[in-house]
């Protein structure tokens, strides 16, 4: 089947001078469907101008999916130790990517979101 185009979705939370902003590519009724991957553009205005760590988390079908890693295994009985430790890493929620940025008055982050991704966007303030 042919993926179809996903709900890309995203939600922002500012506490103080740090920016966190949720992205996703699915729709949550029909979350096993295949999406196209999705171009995103985010556009940060209202931040205290100064030095910014973003970093990036996904989370999705494919990545840091404790419950899809466990799902592989669940049927064939008794779960091995190898395939235990194959789910403790999926939990370990690594980041993609760090890094630095200057923001002054705007800031675009430009994006794909992968099928049935969700990401998280960190703005922390260095300075």
């Amino acid at each position: 089947d042919a993926p179809i185009s996903g709900r890309v979705s995203t939600y922002a939370f500012k506490r103080g001078q740090d920016l966190q902003v949720v992205a996703y590519n699915f729709d949550e009724t029909r979350f096993e469907e295949r999406y196209e991957p999705a171009p995103l553009t985010l556009k940060i205005e209202g931040l205290a101008p100064g030095n910014y760590t973003v970093t990036v988390y996904s989370l999705g079908r494919e990545k840091n999916n404790t419950y899809a890693v466990y799902k592989k295994f669940r049927d064939a009985g008794k779960v091995s130790d190898e395939q235990l430790h194959e789910v403790q890493k999926a939990n370990e929620w690594k980041p993609d990517r760090c890094q630095c940025v200057r923001i002054d008055d705007t800031y675009t982050l430009d994006d794909l979101l992968p099928d049935n991704e969700m990401r998280l966007y960190l703005f922390q303030k260095t300075e």
